[in-house]
């Protein structure tokens, strides 16, 4: 696409070159080797202006519509639907109960290899990307129906392997690869009269079953979710920033967003200090203490050491099923200690303060998957007065599934709180003196 640009302005700096190595005149060169020059010269800029209307010709053809459809997926026995989550009310994801069981015996032991190839978007999808950045800048995530998309590409890591297997691959994939390829899955050709999506055949196989990480040509950037247990017994949350809604009913967990290829670099430098190789569990602990402390300003020494749990694993249905995974760690931190914290000027924008749900909710929500948590949204709603529906309680998709992750992996390993003080989830502690 627009990237091979570079080809051609390395060509015509081959041509200056040779002007100048020539040693004449570059107005004025007449001579052979002169001609060749400008003839580099020449041929180059052509090239490339042909080049780019070409390509604006490609994606300038194509016009992308919304699906009837859109987050409907073929489901099988691994598909567990979320009963009140996201802006929809519910949201299909594929998690599998020997997956997460297999995550937390193997996590610590499951070795990473990073590769430096970058992901290369399929042919197909990389010549309608500047449509698809159009089609896409004025809808909001649905994580955060209030807020309008602030891109940045940054650097972010792909999951280029299945998550069971003994060693995993990483690669260094971009912010707008993943708008030009996952974030698609609701859009189709406007002329397609069988309404598939653009990324069908990079999603599906011939069967309409979700194609395995190994075998999927979409960015596939990783997730990450995580939630803290303060020390005096509840579950943190953010509140998101959406000041100008009716309701405050945005909350995220403790900490979300995607791993960073920094956090690579973070993990592998750590490991390699350690005379180690780096594990899955340094790497997703790695890129989820860092949100941690940019969404909820949790110092790292703030985190009891040994309490660092990757919880679970899904793929995201509606977002191309990308992989997701979910985690839990515990602070020697109050409530009380962070509820006053403001975030930097960067993070604050996103955010309106803090949410707090007593533990023993989450004790009570094991093995909720497919059920609504009502208990829950009140325990949010409460704090701020809020005293509407809680149907109108938004709650995000990858912040459910972490929330269910950590209250199966607490009710299979109950002793993980014994220096964690219970609270009574009857209201009595909603506000915080």
């Amino acid at each position: 696409m627009y990237d091979q640009l570079w080809l051609h302005v390395v060509m015509v700096g081959v041509g200056v070159g040779v002007l100048l190595i020539h040693g004449t005149d570059l107005f004025a060169s007449s001579d052979v080797i002169g001609l060749l020059g400008w003839t580099i010269i020449v041929i180059t800029v052509a090239a490339a202006i042909w080049h780019v209307l070409s390509v604006s010709k490609t994606w300038r053809g194509v016009r992308l519509v919304q699906r009837a459809q859109d987050r409907t997926v073929q489901t099988n026995d691994d598909t567990v639907v979320l009963a009140d989550a996201g802006t929809s009310g519910t949201e299909a994801i594929l998690r599998v109960v020997a997956v997460d069981e297999h995550l937390h015996a193997t996590a610590s032991t499951t070795a990473i290899r990073a590769v430096k190839e970058p992901y290369m978007l399929p042919r197909p999808l990389r010549s309608i990307a500047p449509r698809s950045f159009r089609v896409l800048a004025n809808r909001s995530s649905p994580d955060t129906p209030n807020r309008l998309p602030q891109w940045l590409n940054g650097k972010l890591t792909r999951l280029s392997e299945d998550i069971t297997a003994t060693s995993l691959t990483i690669q260094p994939v971009g912010f707008f690869d993943g708008q030009a390829s996952n974030e698609l899955l609701g859009f189709q050709y406007a002329d397609d009269p069988s309404g598939a999506s653009v990324i069908h055949r990079q999603m599906f196989d011939q069967h309409d079953q979700v194609l395995s990480l190994s075998e999927s040509g979409l960015a596939n950037i990783i997730g990450i979710t995580v939630f803290a247990i303060t020390a005096d017994g509840y579950v943190l949350f953010v509140q998101q920033g959406s000041a100008n809604a009716v309701q405050s009913c945005g909350y995220a967990a403790s900490g979300s967003g995607s791993l960073d290829w920094d956090d690579v670099g973070t993990a592998s430098g750590a490991a390699r200090r350690a005379n180690k190789h780096m594990s899955l569990h340094e790497l997703l602990m790695t890129g989820m203490c860092r949100e941690l402390a940019e969404e909820s300003q949790v110092d790292a020494n703030e985190i009891v050491d040994g309490s660092e749990v990757v919880t679970g694993f899904f793929r995201w249905l509606s977002r191309g099923a990308k992989p997701e995974f979910t985690g839990l760690v515990k602070l020697r931190a109050t409530m009380g200690d962070l509820i006053d914290r403001q975030p930097d000027a960067q993070e604050k924008q996103y955010t309106a303060g803090r949410g707090w749900v007593p533990i023993g909710v989450l004790l009570d929500d094991a093995d909720t998957w497919d059920v609504r948590h009502d208990g829950l949204r009140q325990s949010l709603a409460r704090p701020q007065g809020d005293t509407s529906d809680t149907h109108d309680v938004v709650i995000g998709v990858s912040t459910m599934a972490a929330w269910c992750a950590a209250a199966d992996y607490i009710a299979a390993n109950r002793q993980y709180l014994d220096d964690v003080v219970s609270q009574p989830h009857d209201g009595s502690t909603d506000r915080l003196t």
